[in-house]
């Protein structure tokens, strides 16, 4: 929660302010046709921002004009993105000059965006002031301490330390090393293929950080793309089953590129042989012994049971694959009745021609 009793620094990124009220106003113009939305919009935000929390300080920061730093490193970065819409650009300017005529101080600094400028200032003030950022750029979430707050300017919900981890599930010194491994699609930046927001948790629940991941990349290389838990726990008795090690086996198939689907197709392939085989063994006997429904009415149900096995296994097995769609529910409930139906009618036909 913020103090207002305490002195404070109110930092604005208005970049993110004009976006905002562009697009979640109607385009509203004036009665010479100007488009007026962003300019009705980010004036209600300041003044409700200045009434709120009434700063002893306050800056706002925009981007600059042109490319930055940024694109020399990555030339693919925000390559994605559309130029500003001609309708907000003509609003900028008067924007600007409102701002100005409250006594508000604007900086926009060339080569650098308007997160480095706000990251300098609260970096530089942290120790003096509490410093509160008003923004809904995710990024910032990474300077909030116990002198930082963040205010999502989205639904103005005020972010600290607890809510930085109750909103992403890390900690603000944990932002960075998140966002490297899940990648920004909106500026255009990858982040480490097969890892998203929950594994990327995971990982630095485990190991707090990027260096604690590479300390233990043998051990992760394949658990990072792949469910293994799930996995072990649905197929640990193929340990016992096929005389092999799970743990090898998908290791192995990591190293050989297969998905997970495709793992879980394997497994439940192997799984669905055993019980293939023995239902064969079980159909030979029961015709060979020439077995009839009266007196061996159990080997119907047997087969019945086994026979409805192997199409759970199946039916799950194909469907893993991609090849076909699940059975409903109620196909796999009949089918397994139909079937001890036949089977029940083949005894009885067979039991009255003796």
């Amino acid at each position: 929660m913020v103090d207002k009793s305490k002195k404070n620094f109110i930092i604005v990124d208005g970049s993110s302010y004009l976006y905002r009220a562009y697009y979640a106003l109607p385009h509203l113009k004036n009665s010479q046709g100007q488009n007026t939305g962003a300019i009705f919009g980010v004036t209600n935000m300041l003044l409700k921002l200045l009434k709120t929390y009434n700063p002893q300080h306050l800056c706002i920061v925009f981007d600059a004009k042109g490319k930055n730093f940024r694109h020399v490193l990555y030339k693919e970065y925000k390559s994605n993105r559309k130029s500003m819409p001609t309708e907000l650009s003509e609003q900028v300017q008067p924007i600007m000059d409102f701002i100005r005529s409250l006594g508000i101080k604007i900086l926009q600094i060339s080569d650098v965006e308007a997160d480095d400028v706000i990251a300098t200032l609260a970096y530089n003030q942290r120790s003096n002031i509490e410093v509160i950022i008003s923004s809904g750029d995710k990024d910032l979430a990474q300077l909030v301490t116990k002198n930082v707050i963040l205010i999502n300017s989205m639904d103005d919900k005020i972010l600290d330390t607890d809510g930085i981890h109750k909103k992403f599930g890390v900690y603000p010194k944990q932002i960075f090393d998140y966002l490297v491994l899940i990648g920004d699609t909106s500026d255009n930046i990858p982040g480490v293929e097969g890892i998203g927001p929950k594994t990327a948790v995971k990982l630095l629940d485990d190991f707090e950080n990027l260096e604690g991941i590479f300390k233990n990349i043998d051990n992760l290389f394949y658990q990072s793309k792949y469910d293994i838990k799930k996995i072990k726990s649905l197929y640990s008795n193929l340990d016992t089953v096929s005389f092999w090690s799970i743990d090898n086996e998908i290791k192995l198939l990591a190293e050989r590129g297969y998905s997970t689907r495709e793992m879980e197709a394997k497994f439940q392939r192997s799984l669905a042989f055993p019980f293939f085989l023995l239902s064969m063994l079980l159909l030979s006997a029961v015709f060979t012994l020439g077995m009839d429904f009266k007196e061996n009415y159990m080997a119907y149900i047997f087969i019945a049971i086994i026979l409805s096995v192997l199409i759970y296994f199946f039916n799950d097995f194909s469907a893993v694959l991609g090849k076909t769609e699940k059975l409903p529910i109620k196909v796999s409930v009949w089918m397994p009745i139909t079937i001890i139906f036949i089977f029940s009618s083949v005894g009885i036909i067979h039991a009255n021609q003796k």
